[in-house]
């Protein structure tokens, strides 16, 4: 079972699953023209199959939807682009807890936990260590299917 079949199979289990499933497909695919960048087919397949923002347990951290809602990841990438010079291949996936936030490398699929006391000068100078190898990782660890 593919990772989007796993995750839909716990969204449907915690909550009902019409309310993730993505009604806006065009609008997804729109959001990462405008903020030019390229992803990975499991990052454009998730967002195109389900809409958030998704809550989960394991790391405490709201994960934003790409387009949905005032703060998403279309806005917080654009406000870390703006403010701390984020080059356009990182995407801001979760709302800022405790001055930290984690952030996907679309160059590279390697997704990062990122603190703003230092974190994000070794991630621009390409100095800090991935938290998760790759989206999938991240998804799997996120929405608890890590067993």
């Amino acid at each position: 079972m593919n990772i989007i079949c796993q995750i839909k199979k716990v969204l449907d289990d915690e909550d009902d699953l019409e309310l993730y499933t993505r009604k806006d497909k065009e609008k997804v695919l729109q959001a990462f023209d405008r903020l030019d960048v390229k992803v990975s087919r499991l990052v454009e397949e998730f967002f195109l199959n389900l809409e958030g923002p998704f809550w989960g347990e394991s790391l405490g951290m709201l994960f934003l939807d790409i387009i949905n809602d005032d703060v998403n990841i279309e806005s917080e990438t654009n406000v870390c682009r703006n403010i701390h010079m984020f080059p356009k291949q990182y995407l801001v996936l979760t709302e800022m807890v405790a001055d930290e936030i984690i952030v996907l490398d679309s160059m590279n699929d390697k997704v990062y936990r990122v603190d703003f006391e230092g974190g994000d000068i070794k991630l621009l100078n390409g100095e800090l260590e991935e938290d998760w190898n790759s989206f999938e990782d991240f998804l799997r660890s996120y929405f608890g299917l890590d067993t």
